[in-house]
């Protein structure tokens, strides 16, 4: 008896040999589900990290369009409203909305203007900003010189992208709090003499210093 015989002994060889085959063919299956299964888990993940980097390009390559309230170019208790598109392509049809703007008094300049700037569509490139009067606040001496928008104020943008995808944000805008900390650019010491021609040099030293100033805060 050799060593086949001994180990099939008892069993016909036909149903030892269709065991061995079973055996075989389970195990090449469950090798084959492995691969199926490592093959499916890993296009998953494929998958997942091409979304991610998808929508990390739909981020970086969109526009991002913001607002501020920024010290006014025409000095102490002036505000302007600045627009950026802080985004890596255009802002098409960027539209800005806010709360329905009164007249602070009847010498106001500010309201009528700054309205039909809000209501006007427009398009802005990468980088660019816009910069227009939002506010004059009151002063002691002259309450008629408030103009323009309330002190506080949220400010509603709305945007598309190059593709027509839509989005908007909306930002508030609370000036006394940032004034009550902005610093205030200083025209210099006052000559004093009889001199008219020197007198109007210093007065626009004094002017530019001022604008100078106003521009870097």
């Amino acid at each position: 008896m050799n060593g086949w015989d001994k180990v099939v002994e008892g069993v016909p060889m036909d149903s030892a040999l269709a065991w061995v085959a079973a055996i075989a063919a389970s195990v090449t299956a469950l090798a084959t589900i492995g691969l199926v299964y490592g093959a499916v888990s890993t296009l998953g993940k494929t998958r997942e990290q091409l979304q991610l980097l998808r929508e990390q390009v739909v981020r970086e390559g969109r526009p991002y369009v913001g607002v501020e309230a920024a010290p006014g170019l025409h000095g102490a208790g002036a505000w302007d409203l600045r627009i950026h598109n802080y985004g890596r392509t255009a802002a098409h049809r960027v539209t800005l909305h806010t709360q329905e703007l009164e007249p602070q008094n009847d010498e106001d300049h500010i309201v009528e203007p700054l309205k039909r700037y809000l209501a006007t569509e427009r398009w802005l490139a990468p980088g660019k900003s816009e910069r227009v009067m939002w506010r004059r606040g009151p002063e002691p001496y002259n309450p008629k010189l408030e103009a323009g928008a309330p002190a506080q104020a949220d400010v509603r943008v709305r945007y598309e992208s190059e593709t027509g995808t839509p989005y908007e944000a909306t930002f508030h805008l609370d000036v006394d709090s940032i004034g009550a900390v902005a610093p205030v650019p200083t025209n210099g010491p006052t000559a004093h003499g009889k001199d008219v021609e020197l007198k109007n040099v210093e007065n626009a030293v004094r002017t530019l210093a001022v604008h100078v100033g106003e521009l870097r805060r």
